[in-house]
Order: C-alpha cells, then structure tokens, then sequence
C-alpha cells in the first residue's frame, strides 16, 4: 500500500500471538504501507479515537486507558525490531524489523469492558511517503499532486521512468502552482 499525503488506513494482521497467564495479552503486528511514512499521527480501535499515548506507547486517557499498548513504527531503512514485542513473545525475534515498512505494534490487554465488541477494525491517520522535490533537491514529506506524481513516474511501483525521462521543469511548475493559495467565495 502506498500512501500519499494523508489517509486513515489499516491494513492485514500479518503477526497475532498471546501471552501473560490466561492469555491475557494479544499482540498484533498491522503494516500500514509498504514505504517510510512521515509520522502515525492517531489511531482508531473501531469507529472509536484511542485516547493519548505516553512515551512508550501506553494509552493513558479514555476507555482504552491502561488496557492498550500502541508502538508506532515508520519503516525507515534501519529500522530496528519492536523491543517490547521480541521481549513479550517468543516467535517475533531481532530479525523482524520490518526495514521499509510502516506499520503499528498493538498489545491489547483483556478485559471484557474495555472490548465489549471483540477485537475491531484498527486504523490510523498517517502522513505518507517522503517525496523529492526538484526545486530544493530535499526528499520530504509533501502533499503537492505534481511531486506525488513525480515519484509514481520514477518508482519500482510505478512506471520506472529514469530521471532523464522525467521533465522536471514541467514539474516544477505544475508543483508551484499546486502550493499557490486560492481564495475561495
């Protein structure tokens, strides 16, 4: 899944196990693009906006407080294994590190008033991939349609344009004008 600009995605479960007495905890692994992303700003259990997070991902404000565990993950090429989830089961090892591949670490404790409907669908907001920019040279995270496109034409996924292939004065153009302010009635 590619995801430019922003969008509220979800994605597969690819990793569920248990742990703690009874089962207590569920852990689940949800990729949310298959690139480094800018930032997993919110997540939703359902319909519903997880409360605030602390520093380790703990929630500690609404119905999920003290009950759920999000870790975040941007897919960067150095990426490195969820420490939380390698010391908390024994199947997700050093050498899942998930390296270019945005995705979210959920730990959900048990507790029937917290999950009166089961588990539901997890989704978040995220800002998504960091484009280059012919007029800095910087690759950042953008929005603007004519960069957008630029990467499509020039990625693996894409149409695999070389860079000569590519008019970047034509880009850049259209790019300025995409970042002009319009007043509207």
């Amino acid at each position: 899944q590619i995801i430019y600009g922003q969008a509220v995605v979800s994605g597969p479960i690819v990793f569920a196990t248990s742990s703690g007495s009874n089962n207590r905890y569920l852990h689940l692994v949800i990729p949310l693009a298959g690139h480094e992303c800018e930032a997993i700003t919110s997540v939703w259990f359902g319909d519903e906006l997880v409360g605030t997070l602390d520093g380790s991902g703990n929630v500690t404000t609404g119905r999920f407080a003290g009950k759920m565990r999000i870790k975040k993950h941007l897919g960067s090429a150095t990426q490195t294994v969820d420490t939380d989830l390698d010391t908390e089961s024994t199947e997700w090892t050093v050498d899942h590190r998930l390296r270019g591949i945005t995705y979210i670490y959920v730990r959900l404790e048990y507790d029937a008033t917290a999950y009166p409907s089961g588990l539901e669908n997890i989704k978040a907001l995220v800002k998504g991939k960091k484009l280059f920019d012919p007029r800095t040279s910087l690759t950042v995270w953008s929005d603007n349609w004519a960069l957008c496109m630029r990467d499509y034409l020039a990625s693996d996924y894409g149409l695999r344009a070389t860079a000569g292939e590519i008019d970047d004065d034509a880009v850049i153009t259209a790019a300025n004008l995409s970042d002009e302010s319009v007043t509207t009635p």
